[in-house]
């Protein structure tokens, strides 16, 4: 895996993957595997909803009483993400999960072996010794009057998670994102005003209008599971300076830290024109009102 930080940044590349490991852009697919992983803190993240259009996806801290039996919880290792489905976790929990997972493992770069791949575990199956489990803070060392006590750390029973019909699910928010250099060659990023994904049909997907994105301009757009920089194909002065490793990677460090989202969701920078379905998946075409009068002068 190629390894590329701000202070000897490469060449932007179209639908190349990045991920929010801190002042580290990770590449993929790798150009030599033989370089040493980046290092990174694991991560829990907890999957809970009732719909696959009404899921959200939460970092919370990496403790056993911060699980339940009610929903899905991934622990995250970089190279190796750990699935554990509660017992009364439902079937579009556990799906958005695995197929999430597997997204994050392919994104990085990192090929399916004994090494880098995603094993799942059901909650009947809390065994304490297993690989995920063991990675998992258990107890903490606290002071009484009598000196240190121990407190043993378990999994919360399904009401600490609460309803999945209550889960407020991620909206969908486009940013129009602005780049200055100023005279020694440092980035300084802006954000606009998010807006929020606009819910048509009766199964609550949420999508934006195609013509918000402009070709003169460049966006981050978050679904909730995955995050997206695109860059218009007129994006004016400012377009090389987006294409740069070391701005992209204030982007993404700017964006992660103001709106505190996790560090394991994976990023993707496309160009307008080169977009993959799955992002434009995200959009639909509203015809403006007029449009054809405007057309034919009527």
């Amino acid at each position: 895996m190629t390894v590329t930080t701000m202070e000897a940044a490469a060449p932007f590349m179209a639908g190349q993957v990045y991920s929010l490991v801190p002042n580290t852009i990770v590449q993929s697919p790798p150009a030599n595997p033989g370089v040493q992983l980046p290092q990174f803190d694991k991560r829990l993240l907890q999957v809970k909803g009732r719909t696959k259009n009404t899921m959200a996806l939460t970092e919370v801290p990496v403790r056993l009483d911060c699980m339940n039996e009610g929903d899905v919880f991934i622990l995250d290792t970089f190279s190796t993400l750990y699935q554990w489905n509660g017992m009364k976790s439902n079937e579009e929990e556990k799906e958005k999960a695995r197929e999430w997972a597997k997204e994050v493992i392919e994104n990085r770069g990192l090929p399916y072996n004994k090494d880098t791949h995603v094993e799942i575990y059901q909650g009947q199956d809390v065994k304490y010794e297993n690989k995920m489990m063991q990675q998992i803070k258990q107890k903490s060392q606290l002071f009484g009057n009598r000196g240190p006590v121990t407190k043993r750390f378990k999994i919360q029973d399904a009401k600490y998670g609460g309803k999945d019909e209550k889960v407020r699910p991620f909206e969908k928010k486009l940013y129009m994102v602005k780049v200055n250099l100023n005279k020694k060659s440092k980035a300084k990023v802006a954000f606009s005003k998010p807006q929020v994904a606009k819910k048509k049909n009766k199964d609550k997907s949420q999508y934006f209008s195609r013509n918000k994105l402009n070709s003169g301009e460049s966006f981050v757009m978050d679904d909730g599971f995955h995050v997206w920089i695109w860059v218009g194909s007129h994006a004016g002065d400012n377009m090389n300076a987006r294409k740069d490793s070391a701005v992209l990677q204030k982007i993404i460090d700017k964006y992660r830290s103001r709106y505190q989202r996790p560090y394991s969701l994976p990023i993707t920078c496309v160009e307008e024109r080169e977009e993959p379905k799955k992002f434009s998946d995200q959009f639909l075409y509203v015809r403006k009102k007029g449009f054809f009068k405007r057309l034919f002068g009527l």
